[in-house]
């Protein structure tokens, strides 16, 4: 549904709130990026819908605190911070950002100007980069508030939300990047419904599957699977792997290097490919 809105949106922006008959600034990926990008009711929607995320981990706080006390508590917030059912918004949202503006000739229209290729896709993928970094933000920010609104100490509440607040950003620029790879692969229905898929694979299916199947060898074995989600979950489990045991230090939660790496590599790999598609693609 969310993914829907995100689509129909992005075409209604199509005709776009700011006039294309107007000179584009040489500027290029920032005259894009404020126009276009931020502009955008997906922009908004997308902040939105994490804040409303945030809000349903409520539930799983309280259940730690009240029964497990502060370390409950404590322990539960790597997990909560890991970005529950965003993905399944995030990777759509990215595999509507290319095909659709070249499908409903927006990118036809950008390209009379005095812009480049590249310029577009930097312009787009930095105003989805800036939503995503304000959807992170409100996510952590309402999860570490209510944590200390409930009992949880300031300095590490502050200290687990900088650390997994950082890796949430990095593992939705993932799904992003991703996203726009098979946006600058395939169509509409067809990007889209992919995306769904990958979504639900990703964040869901191949972490279960992993921890359930090699759970005395996940920390090796999850090195080499190129899942945000899974990263996300090794590195919660080895700061808090009991309930009743408070996290670790930020120096232990960052000495997973292998993890940390498939959390950023994928991304950069993504997002050259996926230039390299645009780039080369027919835009008539």
């Amino acid at each position: 549904m969310g993914s829907e809105i995100f689509r129909r949106t992005e075409l209604r922006n199509a005709r776009l709130n700011v006039s294309l008959a107007a000179p584009v600034p040489s500027r290029g990926i920032t005259g894009l990026f404020l126009k276009i990008s931020v502009h955008s009711k997906r922009f908004l929607a997308f902040v939105v819908f994490t804040g409303f995320m945030a809000f349903l981990q409520k539930g799983s706080l309280d259940k730690y605190f009240t029964y497990y006390g502060i370390p409950g508590l404590l322990s539960r917030m790597p997990h909560a911070m890991c970005g529950f059912m965003v993905p399944l918004v995030v990777l759509p949202l990215g595999a509507m950002a290319v095909n659709s503006a070249v499908e409903n000739g927006t990118v036809r229209v950008l390209l009379s100007k005095p812009l480049r290729r590249r310029d577009f896709f930097a312009g787009s993928f930095l105003g989805d980069s800036l939503a995503l970094f304000l959807g992170t933000a409100l996510y952590a920010s309402f999860i570490a508030t209510y944590s200390v609104h409930i009992g949880a100490p300031v300095s590490k509440t502050f200290e687990l939300t900088i650390v997994f607040g950082a890796l949430l950003y990095f593992s939705l620029l993932q799904y992003l990047a991703l996203g726009y790879l098979l946006s600058t692969l395939s169509k509409g229905k067809v990007s889209l419904l992919t995306a769904l898929f990958l979504a639900f694979l990703l964040d869901f299916a191949v972490p279960l599957l992993i921890v359930t199947s090699w759970r005395d060898n996940l920390f090796s074995v999850a090195h080499y699977i190129p899942s945000p989600s899974l990263q996300n979950m090794v590195i919660s489990m080895a700061v808090a792997p009991n309930r009743g045991l408070p996290p670790k230090s930020v120096g232990e939660v960052l000495n997973l290097p292998g993890n940390l790496a498939m959390l950023l590599l994928p991304t950069l790999l993504y997002l050259a490919l996926s230039w390299l598609r645009f780039r080369k693609a027919d835009l008539r």
